[in-house]
């Protein structure tokens, strides 16, 4: 098993970007980074953490900075709108028909 460090330069950079957000839960702040919360929070806690995850925070910690964000792919919202729409249609009917049920 491959063995970190406690006091990786990254973790310092993942201890003061979480100080300057201290609304963020833990949780949050993992999935703004798009990394596992277990990782997160071990590394807040002082456990040694590895070169490869060290590398996978500080990616998380650079396009948070940068403000790169992924574009909203508009095909993909209107199908889920309409898998929405369709839904809540399903369930409308749903209901009506329980009534006529004896």
């Amino acid at each position: 098993m491959p063995r970190g460090k406690v006091d990786h330069p990254t973790v310092a950079r993942l201890r003061e970007f979480a100080g300057e957000h201290p609304h963020w839960s833990l949780r949050e702040l993992a999935r703004r980074l798009d990394l596992n919360h277990s990782l997160v929070t071990r590394a807040l806690a002082g456990h040694p953490v590895t070169d490869a995850n060290a590398k996978l925070i500080g990616q998380g910690l650079d396009r948070l900075g940068s403000g790169d964000r992924p574009p909203i792919d508009v095909a993909f919202a209107t199908e889920l709108l309409h898998l929405l729409q369709q839904a809540l249609s399903s369930l409308d009917r749903s209901r009506q028909t329980k009534g006529r049920r004896r």
